[in-house]
């Protein structure tokens, strides 16, 4: 790569500035410092205005910052005071405007003839359009070229600055007009595919922070279907592992260690009608289920399987203490039957 130097035309100095560049541009294009295309940069008044509850629009970076010029929320100064301001600072229709303080390094192109007052918080570039596109230069204040420049020369602590020397001072790349505009319209041509793309990323994104549990959902979902692992015959029922537990429980009963009133089992069942009925206690009523289950499955409800009762109560708080019959599932699972 060739050396680039810049010369300094009031004092004749002139400097290698290899160090800033970080990229070899095309031929025809130019290296230059922002202040090369503006005639004239300032900012918005350093002092806080008198505001009042009609006039004449007041923006400061809140006004901006979606990169768009809005007043639907501005305050209004007096159209005295914007007269008086306006004589150092006054935007208008065309000119740039960026944000200098906070969120630095928003640019937007004023597109209103409305009248208004800028904060310290913004800069005013009136620049030359008949020499560089607008909607280019928007593109190129936005570009990583000038963003990481203004994240580098953004000073301060709490509420950061970036000041009109160091505005001044960054670094453009420049190609002519008629490309400038070439440029724009590949822009535009390719700026809805990459939000297109951006959309997409953002739903991917969103999956893969969800996928485990999801998956892990989907795959318990299947598991309590039946449709985990194939069904094999010979591998018994859950009506098997039923009756066995029922006789596990009568035998704790005989034995004292339950109570006989969990021997007031309910029966679920299939119908002649394809639906499906619980008995219990002499009655008999019609429960629905959200899936079929395999034909060697069982349904049944959780006291059937376990013990319920209380912990020991602590300030008039109690655990619910739930007890499997683990001889009986002990058993059943030695035969290999997969059941819930």
């Amino acid at each position: 790569m060739n050396s680039y130097y810049e010369k300094f035309l009031a004092t004749g100095e002139v400097k290698c500035i290899d160090e800033e560049i970080p990229f070899e541009i095309p031929k025809g294009w130019e290296w230059c410092r922002f202040s090369a295309i503006y005639r004239l940069l300032t900012d918005g008044t350093h002092k806080t205005p008198k505001y009042t509850e009609s006039g004449v629009p007041f923006i400061s970076v809140k006004d901006m910052s979606s990169g768009k010029l809005s007043f639907s929320n501005t305050k209004c100064i007096s159209e005295e005071e914007h007269k008086i301001l306006s004589a150092r600072c006054c935007p208008e229709y065309g000119d740039l405007l960026i944000s200098k303080v906070g969120t630095t390094g928003i640019p937007l192109i004023i597109d209103t003839d409305k009248e208004f007052s800028i904060f310290v918080s913004l800069a005013l570039i009136k620049f030359f359009p008949n020499y560089i596109d607008s909607k280019f230069l928007i593109h190129l204040i936005n570009s990583p070229l000038i963003q990481e420049q203004v994240k580098r020369d953004t000073r301060g602590v709490g509420n950061k600055n970036w000041i009109l020397t160091a505005i001044s001072n960054t670094l453009l790349a420049i190609p002519p007009l008629v490309e400038q505009k070439r440029i724009v319209s590949k822009i535009e041509e390719i700026m809805p595919i990459a939000d297109k793309y951006e959309k997409s990323q953002e739903i991917l994104d969103r999956l893969n922070a969800e996928i485990f549990d999801k998956l892990k959902k989907s795959v318990l979902q299947e598991a309590i279907q039946g449709k985990l692992v194939p069904q094999i015959v010979n591998e018994g029922t859950a009506r098997e592992l039923l009756e066995q537990i029922k006789t596990e429980k009568e035998k704790l009963v005989k034995d004292g260690k339950f109570k006989k009133s969990a021997l007031s089992d309910s029966v679920i069942y299939k119908g002649d009608d394809n639906k499906y009925y619980e008995r219990i206690n002499g009655q008999t009523i019609e429960i629905e289920f959200p899936f079929e289950y395999p034909n060697s499955w069982y349904v049944a409800r959780l006291k059937d399987i376990c013990q319920l009762i209380d912990g020991k109560k602590k300030s008039g708080k109690g655990i619910c203490l739930v007890t499997i019959l683990f001889s009986a599932l002990t058993r059943i699972a030695t035969q290999h039957i997969f059941a819930p």
